[in-house]
């Protein structure tokens, strides 16, 4: 399914919508399903990063000590 829709919008929109990225995307909506909370100061990429981080606590951690050091 991730494959057709990553094609399907690749088609539609261009690149940045490889299946990678598109998973990406779904992580990051279950992971922030309140996207008002999500910080405009962090950059995708290190939202990505950050997804990688399975338990919410230390991710919040690390979320909150980049965004300090900016």
């Amino acid at each position: 399914m991730l494959d057709k829709l990553a094609k399907d919008l690749k088609s539609k929109y261009g690149k940045g919508f490889s299946r990678r990225n598109v998973l990406d995307m779904r992580r990051f909506y279950l992971a922030y399903p309140k996207w008002q909370t999500v910080s405009a100061k962090l950059s995708w990429s290190h939202y990505v990063v950050l997804l990688g981080i399975s338990d919410k606590t230390a991710r919040s951690f690390y979320e909150q000590r980049r965004i300090d050091k900016m």
